[in-house]
């Protein structure tokens, strides 16, 4: 996992080719960030992980409902003759409506809402690293076929040098046996010639294979005029001790696990607002026209309240709850060291 960090710093710190109109890997790589699906889909899925933040703070703001009904009903009564009340059977009729609007607003609710907060940005976080790790793998599958690319062109052209190299050596071997008749040194130049051979279809194919992932990843064919890139070298750690310091402060795998421990221990923290009470607002302003008051006019009524709601026991599940997310802690961090 260090392997990424390192090739990330080597990557921004890519030089220009000094080859005329080549191919860098700088031009490359940032094709991959602008045009790769993968890349892409990681970018807007950091862009919608955001969002959760945004629905969590809306239990900041106050609730708005608004209700109400159109009735109309028709009764017929029959009554036990004789009553008491003198009551007439007959039959009622009603019709009117019901509206009103009702504000509610969360003044205090366990410390669940502030929690629920700082979870959503823990967890936007660990998706950010989660998301980095995934673009820096891209980008490093880039980095190695773009190399790639240029190690098996640069032992094409010594591997043709070779070849050539043992033909004029077999030309003159054979030269040799025609007039001393010894063909011991003939058969270990057409030996060497037949390895090298062996060796420079064998590197044809390793570089159809980096071809192969160039295209995956960049998403063009390679154009043939990759250059051997520049890279600056005090970028890189001195020693192994700065090395590993480093890893285990920048690695996006660890720092990932770190924002999943804070953002266990917040589901700790929204367990425990169970046992604590809320405390809400409600504004009402409600208009009844001939039902209420059946059929003898309008009635408006206005009022505020300010609500309690405590749970004193459920049955024990709430602690349940509260020594599960406990434990769930302590496998988070378990995971941590694992990974550090």
């Amino acid at each position: 996992m260090y392997k990424i960090r390192l090739l990330r710093f080597a990557c921004i710190s890519i030089l220009a080719s000094s080859f005329l109109h080549a191919a860098s890997l700088k031009e490359s790589v940032e094709r991959v960030l602008s045009t790769n699906p993968e890349v892409i889909a990681e970018k807007n899925n950091q862009e919608s992980f955001k969002k959760y933040i945004d629905e969590r703070k809306a239990n900041y703001l106050p609730r708005i409902d608004v209700d109400g009904r159109l009735e109309k009903s028709n009764s017929d009564k029959k009554y036990d003759q004789p009553n008491p009340n003198n009551l007439v059977n007959g039959s009622d009729q009603e019709d009117g409506y019901n509206v009103g609007i009702a504000i509610n607003q969360m003044l205090y609710d366990g410390d669940l809402t502030p929690s629920r907060v700082r979870e959503a940005k823990f967890n936007d976080l660990a998706n950010k690293y989660r998301s980095d790790y995934t673009i820096e793998n891209v980008v490093y599958e880039t980095i190695t076929a773009y190399t790639g690319l240029v190690q098996y062109d640069e032992l094409h052209q010594l591997t043709q040098e070779m070849i050539k190299t043992n033909e004029d050596n077999l030309q003159t071997a054979k030269e040799k046996e025609a007039i001393s008749g010894e063909i011991l040194e003939t058969y270990e130049v057409d030996t060497k010639l037949s390895f090298v051979k062996e060796k420079y279809l064998e590197e044809k194919d390793l570089r159809s294979s980096r071809e192969s992932t160039f295209k995956r990843y960049v998403g063009i064919e390679p154009s043939g005029n990759e250059c051997r890139p520049k890279m600056d070298l005090s970028k890189f750690p001195n020693n192994l001790q700065q090395m590993l310091e480093l890893a285990v402060l920048r690695n996006n795998e660890i720092l990932e696990q770190i924002e999943r421990v804070k953002a266990q221990r917040e589901k700790i923290a929204q367990a425990d607002s169970t046992f604590l009470p809320n405390f809400s607002l409600e504004l009402k302003a409600l208009t009844d026209n001939d039902l209420s008051l059946n059929e003898q006019g309008k009635e408006n009524q206005v009022y505020g309240r300010i609500n309690l709601a405590w749970n004193l026991y459920n049955g024990g599940g709430d602690h349940a709850v509260s020594k599960q997310e406990e434990l769930f802690l302590k496998e988070q961090k378990e995971r941590l060291d694992a990974i550090t």
